[in-house]
């Protein structure tokens, strides 16, 4: 993981120089760092750039919420990794046209000329020192190559519009294309269908120009480098990359309903090519769809899917059900009550009827009864989930709630051990309601395709909607930002066993240092706190206490070095004129504290130099060095106006 910018799209009237310009460029944050303070402000998840070969997460911010309940915030998708190569940071300039490499070893800086408005940048992957930037005033690119007899420069034709970067691993090809959701002001019929592919390698570099589905929101590439897949509104542009050319051989279909809501879903595509996961919001379901012949298959969980991670290997998703029993929309006087397994859920207070029943792992729907209103009952009707034999759920059912005044029974499953229970009986008016489960259903691929009962479900009273999971496939980090929850559930996603530990302030984002031994945890401000936010790390391979740092100002970005040893979080207040970084030594958990001169904009590790970075906003551009084992800041600032230490 590079950088995670937590914070603001500042106004491009402050026109940034060298690396300020990273985080307005890629278009990564959308909340004023003024308002992110507030314990709810964080940032705006739907301008995610998707972009390249992360899995996992959602990209357009996580699932609707049941009974009442704000979806999960996909935050960590909607950052992307800073313009870093072996010892050198990229800046460019789009006023001047040009390109600035800064060694972060030495501080030489050297300029190079693109062509006009250089705007987006990124990191060609493979080891060498190459960067791609896109130059909005004259529809090219220009492939930028470093060595130590200089910098080359090569022009490459794009489309018009281009504002974003996918990459392959090993840097073979890269595809500029346009995402809709950077783009403030459009007309529906604009469809952003260009992307134009890039063939890198050197000496045989070729541009070419394709049309893909309505509106792109994703980009994946296998890691052999021969596909990539455009996911967009109609489903998935597959795109052949070999000795041919670029090309598109077939479009596949995501959904069975062509008029099914494409902001609702969350497609990702394994790391090999052969199958697609799709979660919708509102709906218990995970969908794999062959890449091949286009065939799709089904399972359901017991509840809602609120958040879908894909490991790095491709070997595991792991699905998240915040509210286990509760699935469809509430009723129209209130929440919809919890349904047993496979039961239908009742009405609210005043409400109309529930949700349906569940379904088998099969697929097959089990008939739910309607809820009823006001001092009525409902029954659960049959076709549950169960949690083995043929045909049966992946997760056992639970106590058939109960609408308001009313009572209702839990569903018995038809075939297979069934351990849904009766549903909770009111008399006279009162209601019963169900514990709350949680559950975390690992789906190891790709033995779920053809056995459902390969999946392992892991629930727990505690309440978590989202997962980051570990690089490692091991732990999974289980939590919710959609209410105010102070909680982190550590779970082994080998052992089946989860622990759980009280942050003390609202989590909002979680990211896994890429050995899977810590977490690094952003919070909000916690109640009755003077604490603007703060941020946790927490050991997860061990149980040892997590440290809790409270920060007067709001954290802004994180950077985790390569080698798990090492993290940086800004802090930034506008208000207040609080600038700073925190340097985090793990595994002793020693915390340092860093002032700044200038807001800070995005934090990065330089791999090559071991050294982290902080780019800030400054006219002449500016970014303050991090020496990770001596903890030593420098500065260095004006990279076009002869640049100098300037501390």
């Amino acid at each position: 993981m590079g950088w995670l910018a937590w914070g603001n799209d500042r106004s491009w009237g402050t026109r940034l120089c060298g690396l300020a310009l990273l985080a307005t460029t890629l278009g990564i944050v959308h909340c004023s760092a003024d308002s992110a303070e507030s314990a709810g402000d964080v940032g705006d998840p739907g301008n995610s750039g998707g972009s390249g070969n992360a899995n996992g997460g959602s990209t357009g911010g996580g699932s609707g919420g049941t009974g009442g309940t704000p979806p999960e915030q996909e935050l960590e998708s909607t950052f992307q990794s800073p313009v870093s190569t072996g010892k050198l940071i990229w800046t460019a300039n789009p006023d001047s046209g040009r390109v600035a490499l800064v060694d972060a070893v030495s501080f030489e800086v050297r300029i190079v000329e693109a062509g006009l408005s250089p705007t987006y940048l990124a990191a060609v992957p493979g080891g060498s020192d190459t960067a791609v930037v896109l130059n909005t005033g004259s529809r090219d690119a220009t492939l930028l190559r470093a060595s130590s007899d200089g910098v080359s420069g090569l022009s490459l034709p794009t489309h018009d519009g281009a504002n974003a970067w996918a990459l392959s691993a090993e840097g073979k090809w890269a595809i500029a294309w346009t995402d809709a959701r950077r783009v403030t002001t459009s007309d529906v019929t604009q469809g952003f269908q260009d992307v134009t592919v890039l063939r890198l390698t050197a000496g045989s570099e070729q541009a070419t120009r394709l049309s893909v589905g309505y509106r792109p929101e994703r980009i994946f590439f296998t890691d052999d480098q021969s596909r990539a897949f455009v996911v967009s509104e109609p489903g998935i542009t597959v795109i052949e990359l070999d000795d041919l050319g670029p090309r598109v051989s077939r479009q596949v279909e995501v959904t069975d309903d062509p008029l099914e809501n494409p902001a609702s879903r969350d497609v990702t595509v394994t790391s090999d090519g052969s199958v697609a996961l799709v979660r919708r919001d509102g709906s218990p379901a995970v969908r794999f769809v062959d890449l091949e012949d286009g065939t799709a298959s089904e399972i359901e969980l017991a509840g809602n899917v609120t958040d879908l991670d894909l490991s790095a290997s491709g070997s595991l998703a792991v699905a998240v059900v915040r509210e286990a029993g509760l699935s469809g929309a509430s009723g129209a006087g209130g929440s919809a009550g919890m349904a047993g397994a496979g039961g239908a859920s009742s009405g609210g207070a005043g409400g109309t009827s529930g949700g349906t029943g569940g379904a088998g792992a099969s697929g097959a729907s089990g008939s739910g009864a309607g809820g009823a209103p006001t001092g009525g009952a409902s029954s659960g009707g049959s076709g549950g989930a169960s949690t083995a034999g043929a045909g049966g759920g992946l997760s056992s059912g639970g106590t058939g709630g109960a609408s308001t005044g009313g009572a209702s029974s839990g569903g018995a499953s038809s075939g297979g051990a069934s351990s849904g229970g009766a549903g909770g009986m009111g008399s006279g008016g009162s209601s019963s309601a169900p514990e709350h489960k949680s559950l975390m259903v690992l789906l190891p691929l790709p033995g779920i395709l053809s056995d459902p009962n390969v999946a392992a479900t892991l629930e727990s009273p505690q309440y978590f909607g989202s997962v980051s999971l570990s690089p490692t496939d091991n732990p999974a980090l289980l939590y919710t930002n959609a209410i105010a929850s102070n909680t982190l559930s550590i779970a082994d996603t080998q052992a089946l066993t989860l622990r759980t530990v009280d942050l003390k302030a609202p989590v909002k984002a979680v990211f896994a240092t890429p050995d899977g031994t810590h977490a690094v945890v952003l919070q909000g401000q916690a109640a009755g706190s003077n604490k603007a936010g703060g941020f946790s790390i927490v050991p997860a391979a061990e149980l040892r206490a997590p440290k809790i740092v409270g920060t007067d100002a709001a954290p802004m970005s994180v950077a985790i070095s390569p080698d798990s040893d090492r993290a940086l979080i800004t802090v930034r207040s506008d208000d207040k004129r609080l600038y700073g970084v925190y340097l985090v030594q793990i595994p002793s958990l020693q915390v340092d504290y860093f002032t700044l001169a200038s807001p800070p904009l995005a934090a990065g590790m330089v791999a090559g130099a071991r050294r982290g970075f902080v780019a800030q906003e400054h006219p002449e551009g500016r970014v303050t060095f991090i020496d990770l084992d001596k903890g030593e800041p420098r500065t260095l600032t004006g990279f076009e106006l002869g640049a100098k230490v300037v501390d």
